[in-house]
């Protein structure tokens, strides 16, 4: 009987316990919810390089679609010769299969590649950027003079629009020549205050019986889409460039008419006027540059610019009049 008593009692308690009742035979409430689970914290996306490296791509007709210019973090847009621009596009988050054309490097290129102290890849380059490739000590991947293995032929176009490289094959070839890879750091990212609605802007770099270069950026409330004499710039595959950020740079440049043809030259050490198109916004302000090692200070009425994040297209211009924009007033 003191068994059967001693289980009677056990299976009373367990069924206390599952029904929520006090030992008052009160009803105790059941907490249902689930306990909380903390999400994970978003982890930051990784780049797909170990390190920052820049290419110089050429942007002459024969040269376009270009490949790889989608994949860049940020491009400097400059004049070349005769108002042909080049572009210089740093690959840092993104891989890119295939990169190019690749041209010669320009002083200015040089210059700015400084500041980085990233692989600069390039075919040669003008005889003022090669001097300065080796005096500012550049971690230099010259497909010409040393670097050919990390750069091939393309058999569907005529040289010398048809070299090419990829991410791969320059991290290959800086690690190679023990050239440390360092990250790329973004612009201070940001609103700014203040500012004009600005839906688009117009950079007339040549418009004449020879030729013909505008490029323009229309904001479509997301980002700025690239269009070329009024039709959209895209890449080998069809994507459009776009950017989050356009920022449009004065600086005095003059061609120098003892090369045939002309070739540009622009003082990037230095400092001028600015424009800077982010969120659909236009501001004004100043660049400065002090030295090939420093890199551009951005500031609009004397404080830092901020930008949206995301990928940067950096033109530079010679005069005010090339540029013209629209605005909601």
């Amino acid at each position: 009987m003191k068994k059967n008593a001693l289980a009677n009692l056990a299976c009373l308690a367990v069924l206390l316990l599952l029904s929520g009742c006090s030992n008052n035979g009160t009803p105790v409430p059941v907490d249902e919810t689930p306990p909380a689970v903390e999400e994970p914290a978003d982890e930051p996306t990784q780049p797909a390089l170990p390190g920052a490296v820049f290419v110089s791509v050429e942007n002459h007709t024969q040269a376009r679609p270009q490949s790889g210019l989608d994949k860049a973090d940020l491009v400097f847009e400059m004049d070349s010769e005769a108002g042909i621009t080049r572009f210089l596009a740093l690959f840092y988050t993104e891989a890119a299969d295939q990169i190019g054309p690749v041209r010669s490097a320009r002083s200015y290129f040089v210059q700015i590649v400084k500041a980085f102290d990233s692989p600069f890849a390039h075919a040669g380059g003008s005889e003022e950027a090669l001097l300065l490739l080796k005096s500012l000590k550049i971690k230099n991947l010259d497909e010409i003079y040393g670097s050919g293995a990390y750069f091939w032929r393309s058999k569907d176009r005529k040289m010398p629009h048809n070299l090419y490289t990829s991410t791969e094959l320059l991290v290959q070839g800086a690690e190679k020549r023990g050239y440390k890879l360092l990250p790329y750091t973004p612009l201070p990212e940001g609103t700014a205050t203040g500012g004009t609605e600005a839906a688009s802007c117009s950079l007339k770099y040549a418009d004449n019986k020879y030729y013909k270069y505008i490029t323009e950026y229309r904001y479509d409330g997301a980002a700025y889409a690239k269009f070329v004499n009024g039709e959209p710039f895209t890449v080998s595959g069809g994507n459009q460039i776009t950017a989050a950020n356009v920022i449009v740079l004065i600086a005095q440049s003059k061609w120098l008419g003892n090369q045939d043809p002309p070739l540009t030259d622009i003082k990037i050490v230095g400092k001028g006027q600015a424009f800077y198109f982010t969120q659909g916004k236009v501001y004004e302000g100043e660049w400065k540059k002090t030295a090939p090692e420093a890199h551009f200070e951005f500031t609009a009425g004397g404080e830092t610019m901020l930008f949206s994040p995301g990928k940067t297209w950096i033109n530079v211009i010679p005069a005010e009049a090339a540029l013209t924009y629209t605005t909601a007033e």
